[in-house]
Formats: C-alpha cells, sequence, structure tokens
C-alpha cells in the first residue's frame, strides 16, 4: 500500500501536471477542503487522523497545496467556458446518486422499472445493489440471499440442471414452487467453501423479462432459522405496483437563478431542490447561512423521470 509520503509526492505531481496543462493549481486545495467539508456533512465531525493513516490528513494537504499554488506558474490555455453560469450549464442533467434503471431499494423491498419487478427480502437484512446480483445479509452474517439473472425465460427445471452442471453442484429435491405467480423450479445443494460447508435453497423464477436464480446460503446449524426467510424472498417476486412505481424518480443535477438576498433554505423551497440546504452549500462552494446575489447560479438537484 502506498504511504503518505508518496501521497504527497503525488500531489505535487499532479498540482504541477495540472498547472503546466493550463489549470488553476488553486483547484486542488479547493477541492480538498470540499472533502473536508463532505465528511463533516456526512459524519458530524472532522475526521481524526490515525497512526494508519495511508493519507496525509487533509488539513495539512490543503496547507501545503495551497502554498505550492502560489509558486507555480500556469500555463495559458483557453477557458473550459466564459461564465461560472456556462459552465454550470454543461454540467445540468448529471445523475446525481444511485442510477434507478438498475433498481432501488425502499427499505427491504427491491424495485426494478425497467424489468417490471418487485421483491421483498428479509426485515432487517442488510441489502446491497450490485451491478450483477442484488444480495441481502442476516443481522447475524450466518446467512446470505442473492437475487442474480440467469438468461432469457424459458423451463426453470432446464435452468436449474444448466446451473448445477455449470456449477459442478449436485442438487435435490427439486420441485416447482407452490403458489408462485410465475413458473418455477426449487431445489437443495450443499457448497463447500473457505469458511466451511454451506447449506443451500436456489429457486429458479420464470419472469416474463428473464429467468431469475434466488439462491439462499446458511451454515447447516441455522438451516431451520433461515429457511422460513428463503422461501418468503422467492414467493415475493412480482409486478411493480403503480404507486412503487410513481416512488421511483432519478436524481439529476439543475442550475437555478437565485434572487437577491435569497437564502439557501428559500431557494431549495423554490426550485424543489432535494439536497438539503447543507448539502447545496458544500456542492456549491458556499456557507450556508450567507444570502444569495441576484442572477447567481446555483447547482440543484432535482426528481426526474426513469427513461426505461
Amino acid at each position: 500500500s502506498y504511504g503518505r509520503d508518496q501521497e504527497r509526492e503525488a500531489d505535487a505531481v499532479g498540482q504541477r501536471i495540472a498547472a503546466e496543462s493550463g489549470w488553476d493549481p488553486v483547484g486542488m486545495p479547493s477541492f480538498l477542503d470540499q472533502l473536508r467539508r463532505e465528511t463533516v456533512l456526512r459524519t458530524g465531525a472532522e475526521r481524526l487522523p490515525s497512526f494508519l493513516d495511508s493519507h496525509p490528513a487533509t488539513a495539512e494537504r490543503v496547507r501545503t497545496t495551497e502554498q505550492r499554488a502560489r509558486e507555480l506558474a500556469v500555463a495559458p490555455a483557453a477557458a473550459i467556458a466564459p461564465t461560472r453560469a456556462a459552465f454550470y450549464e454543461r454540467l445540468r442533467g448529471l445523475l446525481i446518486g444511485p442510477n434507478p434503471r438498475e433498481g432501488v431499494f425502499r427499505d427491504s423491498l427491491f424495485l426494478h422499472a425497467p424489468l417490471d419487478l418487485a421483491l421483498r427480502f428479509p426485515e432487517g437484512w442488510r441489502t446491497q445493489n450490485q451491478k450483477r446480483s442484488v444480495a441481502a445479509q442476516s443481522p447475524e452474517r450466518d446467512a446470505v440471499l442473492i437475487l442474480e439473472a440467469q438468461g432469457a425465460s424459458g423451463d426453470p427445471a432446464a435452468a436449474a440442471a444448466e446451473f448445477a452442471q455449470a456449477a459442478q453442484l449436485a442438487l435435490s429435491d427439486g420441485a416447482p414452487v407452490p403458489g408462485s405467480r410465475y413458473p418455477s423450479y426449487r431445489a437443495r445443494g450443499r457448497a463447500r467453501t473457505t469458511s466451511g460447508e454451506l447449506a443451500l435453497q436456489i429457486t429458479w423464477i420464470s419472469h416474463p423479462a428473464l429467468m431469475l436464480r434466488i439462491t439462499g446460503a446458511v451454515s447447516p446449524g441455522r438451516w431451520s432459522a433461515a429457511l422460513p426467510h428463503f422461501e418468503r424472498t422467492a414467493a415475493s417476486v412480482r409486478t411493480l405496483r403503480a404507486a412503487e412505481r410513481e416512488t421511483i424518480r432519478a436524481r439529476r443535477l439543475s442550475v437555478v437563478t437565485a434572487r437577491a438576498g435569497e437564502s439557501l433554505e428559500r431557494l431549495s423551497r423554490r426550485t424543489g431542490n432535494r439536497w438539503s440546504p447543507e448539502e447545496t452549500a458544500v456542492a456549491n462552494d458556499l456557507e450556508v447561512a450567507a444570502p444569495l446575489e441576484a442572477g447567481q447560479p446555483i447547482k440543484v438537484v432535482v426528481d426526474a423521470e426513469v427513461v426505461e
């Protein structure tokens, strides 16, 4: 891993390259200070230095890069945009936060608008939406549920056989899932890992959009406790309700014009800004209580339709 002296060197090299390329080297300490403000906003306190830190303290980096910026000559270069407002316009429409086209969580309920898919993971389990799977882990960290796609819709029993062969996995007790909304097939198996043996229940569901595979894995001693969670999650697969679809919105960056003396709080109410005044202040390099000037461009975040 890198040490603090190497990170100091990286700051120096990066700042010098920026100046030689026509960029204002003051941008680096400004950026680092924005990171500091973001940390305070998210955690409620300044981050304290640690003996094991791989980077110098942010305050030190800000001081050092501010001093270095005064000593560097900036090469002439054309500006990206003639004004701050024109620059902000180039950012309009930028996606902020998770992409709802890849699915969203509402507590334990997972919603995926493009696939017209909803399912509920166990309450209290820690969930994570990744690029190729959606997963949930029990509070005791001894059981997991994983939702994945396995090709196009079709015969779920055939999909199970195909998966078992590819994974070299012996399956047993295979049968359709009683009461499933879609053609389905459920089987059990065992898997060996570096941490020991896992008991599996895998369910294949032929959803109209694609073949779903829901894998429940747990240590054998916890099988009876985890099994109801596995079965309820698989049984919960359904299409979206209209009210659920309405809640799925992308958040995108917009640019608005402030009125003379307006506060960030009033501007946010007027424009439908989804950021808090504190978040808006950090994103715009402002103080949260500072009055705004007439015509001042302000970055905000607004809800937008999800294009499917």
